[in-house]
């Protein structure tokens, strides 16, 4: 079963911004089963701009029910259902807020009409909700309005579900001569890390998917490379492990990929970034340089020589270091570029101290040395249940599931639960990427091995 779901509320972007309508339709995946909408008094004035958008008024919502009111229907009429919205992160995540502020951990399975277009309806300029019903000829009534939008989002996603359908009989037929459609219909449609398995039991492939089903079914579909079609032919059998948070699944792939060395990953093979940066004593003073890296544990790591030129030119001229001295001028002997304009101490010819030079070379690398200690909170596997990510000091540590209770008995009870695992750089940067777009439900900083909400 299927909930399809809109929601229009006081903002666009969610920081904030409280639920104005809801509407969500019931289908089976051909018709609709039930549906339910109400108009939500979201306890705040509408700014004129959405007013201006939905038609939704303060004077229309001032004797409409406050979303506590409307909760038990939202539980009800999503329950045992895969939450379908389009752009389904926005509408997920208002929903899922609006009840933490009710004391109460609201997951549902999801899927998105956007990605599921896009996977299946070729070459639109746009996948917006208007352009995709244009292209099913989908007329829209009360556009903008929670309970319109829901029922054209009903409409597109019957649509959608029928072609993805046709589609999946299609690539059944053409499976691998040792995969069967019942173990593909067996794939979960859920958050998790997948393996593709040859007739030896040998892992060919490690991948991560919100959608494990969907995601395996592409690697039937189209191939478009001679590897593709070779690691098609092979795949016997195929494992899965579900994580609930995608943050998880990510860490989970990468450690995966690292361990097993698939034949047909590529991008995670390497445990570390090609070029490193390093550094030596010369005649007192502390110079540094790029190489290839090595076992020997670089200052920093980066993708390439490039990545690794630009960031000494950056910390060069923010910190007046010496051009000469980070290996970007090489006229040993005379003033590097810098000092020639004035922004360079002058290190290169002797006018600074290597003990005043050395010191500040020290505090520039520091500034990009991240030494945090925090706890990552998100998605578990099952309601009431949480994972979790810990680091330490910048450094990686792990993750694990802890029941919601145990987040409240302090950090030594958290870290009974955690996997620890291997600390790399591919790591670093997915943590950091979802923290910076916000992708996870809660970052906690440790301070003195206490937890301090931020």
């Amino acid at each position: 079963m299927y909930a399809i779901v809109d929601i229009e509320t006081t903002g666009g972007d969610g920081h904030g911004h409280k639920v104005t309508e809801f509407a969500v339709y019931v289908s089976d995946g051909k018709k609709e089963i039930d549906h339910f909408t109400s108009l939500v008094n979201p306890g705040k004035l509408i700014p004129t701009f959405i007013t201006q958008m939905t038609g939704i008024t303060n004077e229309m919502v001032i004797d409409a029910p406050p979303f506590y009111e409307i909760a038990n229907q939202v539980v009800q009429y999503t329950q045992d259902c895969t939450f379908v919205a389009h752009n389904v992160s926005f509408d997920y995540s208002i929903l899922k807020k609006e009840f933490k502020s009710l004391g109460y951990n609201y997951q549902r399975p999801r899927l998105c009409t956007v990605n599921l277009g896009r996977r299946l309806v070729k070459n639109l300029p746009s996948y917006s909700l208007g352009s995709l019903c244009k292209h099913f000829n989908i007329d829209i009534k009360h556009r903008h309005r929670a309970f319109g939008d829901a029922k054209a989002t009903l409409k597109l996603f019957n649509y959608l579900l029928a072609i993805k359908e046709r589609d999946e009989i299609e690539i059944k037929k053409n499976l691998p001569s040792k995969l069967t459609g019942e173990e593909i219909d067996a794939l979960p449609e859920a958050t998790g890390v997948y393996y593709l398995l040859n007739g030896h039991n040998e892992v060919l492939y490690v991948g991560k998917s919100v959608n494990i089903r969907s995601r395996v079914l592409d690697h039937f579909r189209n191939h478009q490379s001679i590897k593709a079609i070779e690691m098609a032919s092979q795949i016997a059998s195929i494992n899965y492990q579900l994580t609930g948070s995608e943050l998880i699944a990510l860490l989970l792939e990468s450690q995966e990929i690292k361990a097993l060395q698939p034949r047909f990953n590529r991008a995670q093979r390497r445990r570390t970034l090609p070029w490193g940066l390093y550094q030596k004593v010369e005649q007192g003073y502390l110079k540094l340089f790029l190489k290839k890296s090595t076992d020997n544990e670089p200052i920093m790591q980066f993708r390439s020589k490039e990545s690794g030129k630009s960031f000494l030119h950056k910390v060069s001229k923010e910190n007046r270091l010496c051009q000469s001295f980070c290996g970007l001028y090489r006229n040993v002997g005379k003033a590097c570029m810098l000092h020639q304009l004035n922004l360079c101490n002058g290190a290169c010819n002797g006018k600074e101290e290597a003990s005043t030079y050395n010191q500040r070379v020290m505090d520039a690398l520091d500034i990009y040395h991240e030494d945090e200690s925090y706890l990552i909170i998100d998605e578990g596997k099952g309601e009431y249940q949480k994972s979790i990510v810990l680091v330490e000091n910048g450094i990686y540590k792990g993750f694990g599931y802890v029941d919601e209770y145990v987040l409240n008995w302090g950090l030594e009870a958290i870290k009974e639960h955690l996997a620890y695992h291997e600390n790399h750089k591919d790591i670093d940067t997915i943590i950091r990427g979802f923290i910076k777009r916000k992708k996870v439900e809660q970052v906690v900083k440790l301070s003195n091995g206490f937890l301090a909400k931020v």
